[in-house]
């Protein structure tokens, strides 16, 4: 039976999915903080918007004329953040197999290790949180839509295990309440 993977589940779109979508905002930003660093070089060859009247209107920059929507230091402590989210996120998915698996064998140590991932996942929350504000108040040039997808992102993992673990306790057997 052939399914569509990306199928709305109750009228939501699945976390995978969502995960998919940040995760990609997340490596865009990051490409464009590098080409802004290591601009290519065009030496002897001229951009198409001058070898032809009659190129594109919309040709104007050079790729070693784009910006990054953040500056070095900030994408780094923002991707940092994010990588820990990513992180927790995957183990979270580890763990949920594995209960998935064998419930019985596996059901006396999840809560315990979704609650270490809960804590992990607070933790960056927070650290997303502090940057945020910092951000915000320092006046620096960001781009809103990118730290928006990134802010989402990381409190979506929260969000996730947070709400598995009253799934689970709701529905669990004996060893979970």
């Amino acid at each position: 039976m052939a399914t569509d993977r990306h199928a709305t589940v109750g009228g939501r779109t699945p976390r995978r999915v969502l995960r998919s979508g940040c995760v990609v905002a997340i490596l865009a930003a990051a490409l464009l903080s590098a080409c802004a660093e290591h601009p290519r070089s065009d030496a002897g060859l001229e951009p198409a918007a001058k070898a032809s009247p009659e190129a594109s209107q919309f040709v104007e920059q050079e790729l070693g004329q784009l910006r990054s929507p953040f500056t070095r230091e900030t994408v780094l402590e923002l991707n940092a953040i994010v990588a820990r989210s990513l992180s927790v996120i995957g183990r979270f998915d580890e763990a949920r197999r594995e209960y998935a698996a064998s419930p019985s064998t596996a059901a006396p140590k999840t809560l315990e290790t979704y609650a270490s991932l809960a804590v992990e996942a607070d933790s960056a929350q927070a650290d997303m949180s502090a940057a945020n504000r910092r951000l915000r108040s320092s006046g620096e040039p960001f781009n809103e839509a990118i730290l928006a997808a990134m802010i989402r992102f990381v409190d979506g993992v929260s969000e996730e295990i947070e709400q598995e673990v009253e799934d689970l306790v709701r529905v669990a057997p004996e060893p979970f309440q």
